[in-house]
């Protein structure tokens, strides 16, 4: 059972490293979008 298990993650390993890539790609941007958000409020209150 074991050793079709690491059988099968050597050969997903591929989409595996993909996935997380991608997955932090999306992360960040998502972060940078909310950082940049939170900025702008900020500016804003500092104008009134």
């Amino acid at each position: 059972m074991i050793k079709t298990q690491q059988n099968n993650f050597k050969t997903d390993i591929g989409d595996e490293e993909e996935f997380w890539i991608n997955y932090c790609k999306t992360r960040l941007k998502r972060m940078e979008q909310f950082v940049h958000s939170q900025n702008f409020q900020i500016q804003l209150k500092l104008k009134k």
